[in-house]
């Protein structure tokens, strides 16, 4: 019922939890049908959640299938991202949380294939793309990745019963 809501910022909240629930399977196909596409410019509202739906499809098609393929739908979104936030600051945060993504992609692909004879090339080709994205975003001070605020966006507005919050009460001298 919320994937069809008529608010995008819910749909697309929903969409990102139950794609998220999902992608613990074996199988990864649900979860990358709901998550969906991220070629499409999402609603007002939506940016956030379609943004992170887009940061689990790389995951997902990187450990269930390609690493390449991820990695290069995640340099396709951040092209994107210059579309889906208006704000420098949102848009700055969201190409850092790709590129932590990347690295983590890159990390769990070197990994893999060191374990495997005569791939040290491809291992060092990962280690340097992995240098050059902390050197390029994740460098100094823990850098701000896009936050997801609010996780669920609300359902129901706040009522204005016109009563104001009642003031805490005073404690005494022994604290209580």
């Amino acid at each position: 019922m919320l994937l069809q809501s008529d608010s995008a910022a819910i749909a697309a909240s929903a969409r990102l939890w139950q794609a998220l629930l999902r992608s613990n399977e074996d199988d990864a196909s649900r979860a990358l049908s709901i998550v969906g596409p991220v070629t499409a410019r999402p609603r007002v509202g939506a940016q956030p959640y379609r943004f992170y739906g887009a940061i689990l499809r790389a995951q997902l098609l990187a450990e269930h299938q390609s690493p390449t393929l991820a990695l290069a739908m995640l340099m396709r979104v951040e092209e994107m991202v210059e579309t889906w936030f208006s704000g420098q600051r949102d848009r700055g945060q969201a190409l850092r949380t790709s590129a932590f993504a990347r690295v983590e992609i890159l990390q769990a692909w070197a990994e893999s294939l060191a374990k495997e004879e005569s791939r040290e090339e491809e291992v060092a080709w990962c280690q340097a793309g992995i240098l050059t994205l902390q050197e390029g975003w994740l460098t100094g001070e823990m850098p701000r990745l896009l936050r997801l605020a609010p996780a669920i966006p609300l359902l129901v507005a706040k009522a204005d019963l016109g009563v104001e919050d009642p003031k805490p009460a005073e404690k005494d001298e022994a604290g209580q």
